[in-house]
């Protein structure tokens, strides 16, 4: 009479370990195929390098020096800062500062002073061509209600059959040299900007 018991628990002990180990497996099994992915805590969107720079360019004649600095400010943009600094008495002006965003920064051509350091010019890109913008070196106003011009829009203000193609440089003391095209795509002449009248004077010869 105690045998019957006897093998009726150890049956019920056998199922129950069997029937547990069975559900550690399937468990097991489950936590493998769904490990989770790693979180990562890097930022998807990396902050952006700041810009620093500080560059200098001599003026032909070794004069002057133009000096041109940028700063990335807190919301991405550049702050231009341009000085000039006289080799004969080491003294530096700021002559013109601008915020730009990076695909517009303002650039100094090979051409940029005039023949009697008295005047610069500088360019950036804008809706797909270059905008350029003539200024004093001594820090002084170009007029009296204007510290540059901006040779552009300017012109297009007085011939809107024309559109500047490429500011080639200086025909003299004060006078910018640049050619166009006709709108409808004709070569056009070449003209000087008159950078003390802010007029325009149309050439016979075509420059290249």
């Amino acid at each position: 009479m105690e045998k019957h018991p006897s093998k009726i628990f150890i049956f019920t002990t056998l199922l129950s370990s069997l029937t547990i180990t069975g559900f550690v497996f399937v468990a097991t099994n489950k936590i493998k195929n769904h490990t989770p992915e790693p979180t990562s805590y890097a930022s998807e969107n990396p902050p952006e390098e700041k810009i620093n720079t500080k560059e200098e360019i001599l003026a032909p004649d070794g004069k002057y020096t133009l000096v041109k600095e940028n700063k990335t400010k807190t919301n991405g943009n550049i702050q231009q800062t341009f000085s000039i600094k006289s080799q004969e008495d080491k003294t530096s002006v700021e002559i013109f500062t601008k915020e730009s965003a990076k695909d517009n920064l303002l650039t100094v051509p090979f051409n940029s002073f005039a023949p009697t350091n008295k005047y610069l010019f500088l360019e950036y890109p804008a809706h797909g061509k270059l905008v350029h913008l003539v200024l004093r070196t001594d820090g002084k106003d170009l007029t009296k209600d204007n510290q540059f011009a901006e040779i552009e829009s300017a012109f297009a203000e007085k011939y809107a059959d024309y559109e500047i193609t490429e500011v080639t440089g200086w025909g003299g003391y004060n006078l910018v040299v640049f050619n166009t095209n006709s709108i409808d795509g004709k070569i056009g002449p070449s003209w000087w900007f008159d950078v003390t009248s802010l007029s325009f004077i149309r050439l016979s010869t075509k420059f290249n």
